[in-house]
């Protein structure tokens, strides 16, 4: 039950937003079946978040979405795994996990250490599928056997591939800056803000977190990514950060206010409401 509820994130009758790309987000991930036949990975290095970057040689093991706790499955869930941790010892956690986290927190751990999705297939119905609000991976590295959760955040919605020739956008997210500034799947990425690329996906990203300081501190509040498409062709997309208000306003020049200031102009008044003024004596006769 606890791997069901995590893999529809609380039910697929329950109507959620996933991550809408082009092409796709199910056909875009660079998914293999490994030839060692252990599983299935991926095809080339892939930046899933700014900071995380999976590689060919990791092991893909699940993609979960956790289910939000408002959600009638998660309640009935908890009731279950609540049972599961009183009366049965046959998952138990360890002391310092059970302490520290809920028994639907507990149940997903389990589940992700325990789960091995065999192949392409199941990858690929979960990323249609799946809620995008929490969309997460779980893959294991070879070499120290270490079991790894990192969440999918498309840096400017691109997901993007490292190939032997440079950094490749496999897919766009609507609605994003990258897909606003005209970023398209295909694109290979040759500079950020002026600074050439490699082929390093993590030296892109830090390229970029640079760029947006860069750009939050000018009056643009912009940077030019350089591409090429495609058909070859080089082209700029300008990726525009959201108007803030130390940029709208308090970036502003302030004017001195006046050290004197005039006088108002008098009003006319109505002469019934004007004091009377003292009239002068008259004149003494010659």
């Amino acid at each position: 039950m606890a791997l069901a509820s995590c893999l529809t994130g609380g039910g697929l009758a329950i109507a959620q937003e996933t991550i809408k790309t082009t092409p796709e987000l199910s056909l875009a991930f660079p998914l293999v079946e490994r030839k060692e036949g252990d599983g299935v990975g991926v095809s080339m290095p892939i930046l899933i978040n700014p900071t995380t970057v999976v590689k060919p040689e990791h092991v893909l093991r699940l993609i979960y979405a956790p289910p939000r706790p408002d959600d009638a499955v998660v309640i009935e869930e908890q009731q279950l795994s609540q049972q599961e941790v009183a009366y049965s010892r046959l998952h138990q956690l360890k002391p310092f996990e059970a302490s520290s986290v809920s028994p639907q927190e507990a149940a997903i751990l389990r589940m992700t250490r325990e789960t091995h999705w065999p192949n392409v297939t199941m990858f690929r119905l979960a990323l249609a599928n799946q809620p995008g609000y929490d969309l997460r991976v779980v893959y294991a590295d070879t070499a120290t056997a270490e079991l790894m959760d990192g969440q999918i955040d498309f840096p400017e919605g691109l997901l993007l591939g490292s190939t032997g020739s440079g950094i490749k956008v496999l897919a766009v997210e609507a609605k994003s800056r990258g897909e606003r500034a005209g970023v398209k799947a295909d694109d290979t990425l040759l500079a950020v803000a002026g600074e050439e690329m490699g082929t390093d996906l993590l030296s892109f990203s830090k390229a970029l977190t640079a760029a947006r300081k860069a750009a939050d501190l000018s009056q643009t509040r912009s940077f030019a990514l350089q591409l090429r498409g495609a058909d070859g062709e080089k082209r700029e997309a300008i990726l525009r950060l959201p108007a803030s208000l130390s940029s709208s306003f308090l970036d502003q020049p302030i004017e001195a206010s006046p050290t004197k200031k005039e006088k108002p102009p008098e009003l006319p008044m109505d002469p019934i409401w004007r004091k009377p003024q003292p009239k002068e004596p008259p004149a003494p006769p010659p």
